[in-house]
């Protein structure tokens, strides 16, 4: 009895409510292209090519 531990259904509630809302509203939700983080098929990987690819056309063009 002393680790008994109480099932809460509020974490279910919410996350079935978020999901509820976000199909509410995904028409009117927009990111940003040159966001990578908490997008589907981006992510770190792609934002450190995209940063690699800029300095190199800045130091390019500097050093020309």
């Amino acid at each position: 009895m002393d680790n008994y531990q109480a099932i809460t259904l509020s974490s279910v509630i919410s996350k079935l409510f978020e999901m509820v809302l976000l199909n509410i509203c995904v028409e009117v939700l927009d990111t940003d292209a040159l966001q990578f983080g908490f997008k589907d098929k981006t992510g770190c990987a792609d934002a450190i090519f995209t940063l690699n690819m800029l300095a190199n056309i800045r130091f390019r063009s500097t050093t020309d």
